[in-house]
């Protein structure tokens, strides 16, 4: 017990590490943002724990989807895909590539497997970044109370089309 608190901050520095490098190199890049340094950290690729983490998320979407087409006569199965606010905060093509990275490589998962996607980046970027980027909360980067509206309004009609 007198070392837990010992582990627990090593352990929390350990797995953060990429979080707090990222932090680190904001400083030199102009852009010390906590939480673009977090997603920075958190949806790199080349990570093991991202990589290992999104096939786990791909089998548990291929067995939510055999089990719901098997247990449910003509349901469907749809993934709805959501954009990360700092897509609509920072203009380097690059950045937004690197942001895009895990969204772009589940659709094509998602399309390979012919499951049914709606990957609502586009509808965001149809309302431009300065108003997408007013969707979600300015010091958060959940979506707003205008955010949600759009995403139901959004999803309604997207599910319509493929409920058809």
């Amino acid at each position: 017990a007198k070392h837990s608190a010992i582990y627990l901050t090593l352990s929390y520095v350990w797995y953060e590490r990429y979080f707090f490098y990222y932090l680190y190199i904001g400083d030199s890049a102009g852009s010390a943002d906590p939480t673009l340094a977090w997603w920075l950290a958190n949806v790199d690729l080349t990570r093991p724990e991202i990589a290992t983490g999104l096939d786990l998320t791909r089998q548990v979407i291929l067995q939510a989807n055999a089990k719901t087409r098997a247990e449910l006569d003509g349901a469907k199965f749809v993934v709805v895909i959501l954009p990360l606010r700092e897509q609509f905060r920072y203009a380097d093509p690059d950045l937004q590539a690197f942001l895009a990275a895990p969204n772009v490589a589940m659709a094509d998962f998602l399309q390979e497997n012919n499951i049914p996607v709606i990957d609502l980046t586009p509808a965001f970027k149809r309302e431009g970044d300065a108003k997408a980027n007013g969707l979600f909360f300015q010091n958060d980067s959940h979506l707003n109370r205008r955010g949600n509206a759009f995403v139901a309004e959004t999803l309604a009609q997207e599910l319509e089309a493929i409920i058809k």
